[in-house]
């Protein structure tokens, strides 16, 4: 499916109603976008590697040449099997990083007369930056926009511009919003470097998928920042900003909200539910403020990674010259872009759903009834129980019902065991806010008792502070809990740096968790399909030695690195495990037969 740039009567007209102009915020006649840097600056980098590989085979050749004309003249010798050897090797690499295929990309694939606006919109936004055309569109079911180059027609093919795009995010966003970011995704995918710039840029990227992890794929931080800019000229920053904002906002609300709130529903219904037609609903629910502020604040506070050229929020927020407050939510739906049959998919993704994910939903519903029943075991021995099964029965309350009432269980725990960091974490959550200052209290006590819990004690102070102090009533006591804020947080960074960059193997143990807690990591480890064998170890580190740490190594086969690398990453933040957490797939390093070797036994393995 060829999409060419073509003229529409009233198009004009379809792209105001879509939302995207393609005019600068302050009107006047809209002009072509330029993007990108110098092309000499630019090309240094595949000229370099596609030397890299001329070189391997130019010189594999030239030795093959040598070797033969010296065996056909009867010189033999064992420095010619050796050279002969070597040849071979470097013939065999070059021509892997010009023949391996690319990975396919999964979705449904989505034309012209299914989403007429969608693609007029693209049509537009190809016209204004004199870019290269997005021959495909694959709907998919991912929080995710993209676009990247697959193959046609097999290891040598050419190759064709592929526009992903994910149902969840048609869902939780606006039109505008929507294409402001598919406006950036556009300008740093394209980057307008000349006629020259489109064929490189195919070879790159092709070049890179071969060559090197999929960290490489990644576009530089200076390209991603321009790319923010190109979408505040077309459809003007404070879209742009509110696009970017809402959409690191409600990727985290989906990921630690939505879907174990979905899961849960197993304990009441035997078959599957239909997650994407309650996400519709829910979507256009305003996040919790606090929740929102949180994961704002969060992401505003991250450093950005220079290996991988990803931008901090702020960043790129700076860049798009906009505030950095939460926005008004969207109370529409891009989905429309979709047009008529943007229901009918939803309906045919719910299906989907449901039938792949049978087997889940009867273990995950097995394992809330063996919550059930070990809550109500625990609970027939209520006055007998100590701290720590008081404790237990609260978790397993909340895991069934996440607003049960268990505050009178945190404060008969802290009778029993004063200063018992659990209880004072789980109290400092159920606190009305009218008792903002007892809350407090609990976070001042929670970050005495527990080195571990500082982090978390110091934002939830600080965040109560900020939302219900009277206004000049608690200054100093605020900024004391900021400054406590920023020293944790650097301790917190400082241990997860340590945890990421030491040796995997170095300092592990077997894992030490409880029923309760080795139950949430299987349940949740079924829920990942990609998921074949899990291992988990703690791990000791050396600046740190009261943390508790995990690493847990994943066998994720038939996966690339790129989506290796997004299975982890997602697995951290979801897993509820103890302590600071780290995912590690098998691949080059470390190798599965190195964690089968080192890491113990499996804690879980998927049923074949």
């Amino acid at each position: 499916m060829l999409i060419n740039k073509i003229v529409v009567q009233q198009g004009d007209v379809a792209m105001r109603e879509s939302g995207f102009t393609g005019k600068a915020p302050q009107g006047g006649r809209a002009q072509p976008v330029q993007a990108g840097h110098a092309r000499v600056r630019w090309m240094r980098l595949p000229a370099v590697a596609y030397a890299w590989v001329a070189g391997c085979l130019l010189l594999s050749l030239a030795m093959a040449g040598w070797v033969g004309f010296h065996v056909a003249r009867g010189e033999p010798g064992r420095a010619y099997l050796w050279l002969g050897l070597v040849a071979a090797v470097l013939l065999w690499a070059g021509l892997a990083a010009l023949a391996r295929q690319l990975e396919d990309t999964p979705g449904v694939l989505v034309t012209r007369d299914d989403a007429p606006a969608l693609f007029e919109a693209m049509d537009r936004l190809r016209d204004k930056l004199k870019g290269p055309p997005i021959e495909r569109v694959l709907l998919d079911t991912q929080f995710i926009l993209g676009i990247r180059r697959t193959r046609r027609f097999g290891r040598f093919g050419g190759a064709s511009n592929c526009l992903t795009i994910g149902l969840p995010l048609l869902l939780a966003l606006d039109r505008r919003r929507l294409l402001a970011l598919l406006a950036h995704e556009y300008a740093r995918f394209h980057n307008a470097r000349g006629a020259l710039a489109p064929w490189l840029d195919r070879r790159l990227l092709r070049l890179r998928a071969r060559l090197g992890p999929a960290r490489n794929l990644a576009r530089t931080r200076r390209e991603r920042v321009h790319a923010d800019r190109i979408a505040r000229k077309l459809l003007g920053r404070h879209v742009a900003a509110a696009a970017l904002i809402e959409f690191t906002v409600k990727a985290e609300w989906i990921k630690r909200e939505f879907w174990p709130s979905h899961w849960r529903a197993a304990a009441a219904s035997m078959t599957p539910m239909a997650p994407y037609a309650a996400m519709r609903v829910l979507a256009l629910t305003p996040p919790h403020e606090d929740f929102a502020q949180e994961v704002l604040r969060q992401s505003l506070a991250l450093p950005g990674n220079p290996k991988d050229g990803i931008s901090p929020l702020r960043e790129r927020l700076d860049a798009l010259r906009a505030g950095r407050q939460l926005p008004l939510w969207s109370s529409s739906q891009a989905i429309t872009l979709l047009g008529t049959r943007g229901p009918q998919w939803l309906a045919e993704f719910d299906r989907q759903w449901c039938r792949d994910n049978v087997a889940e939903w009867r273990l995950h519903r097995a394992y809330l009834a063996r919550v059930r029943a070990r809550g109500q075991f625990l609970a027939g021995r209520f006055r007998e129980s100590s701290a720590d099964e008081l404790i237990e029965i609260a978790e397993l309350m909340r895991r069934l019902d996440v607003d049960a009432d268990v505050r009178s269980l945190y404060e008969r725990i802290l009778q029993l065991a004063p200063g018992h960091a659990g209880a004072l974490c789980g109290l400092v959550q159920c606190l009305p806010d009218a008792e903002w200052k007892l809350r407090v209290a609990c976070a001042s006590s929670l970050f005495d008792a527990s080195e571990s819990h500082r982090c978390w004690a110091s934002r939830a102070a600080v965040m109560t502070l900020e939302k219900y102090a009277p206004p000049g009533s608690s200054d100093a006591e605020l900024q004391r809990w900021r400054e406590r804020r920023e020293a944790a947080e650097d301790m917190e960074r400082g241990a997860t740096r340590e945890l990421a960059e030491s040796p995997f193997f170095a300092s592990i143990e077997p894992s030490d968790l409880k029923e309760f807690e080795k139950g949430e990591l299987l349940s949740r480890l079924a829920r990942c399909p990609p998921v074949a064998r899990a291992w988990l170890v703690r791990k000791r580190l050396t600046g740190f030695g009261s943390r508790r740490c995990y690493i847990v190594f994943l066998d994720l086969p038939g996966l690339s690195d790129e989506r290796r690398h997004q299975v982890c990453r997602e697995l951290e933040s979801t897993l509820e495990l103890p302590g600071l957490t780290l995912a590690v797939g098998a691949g080059r390093t470390p190798t599965l037969a190195e964690i089968r070797r080192q890491a113990f036994d499996p804690v879980y393995e998927r049923a074949r």
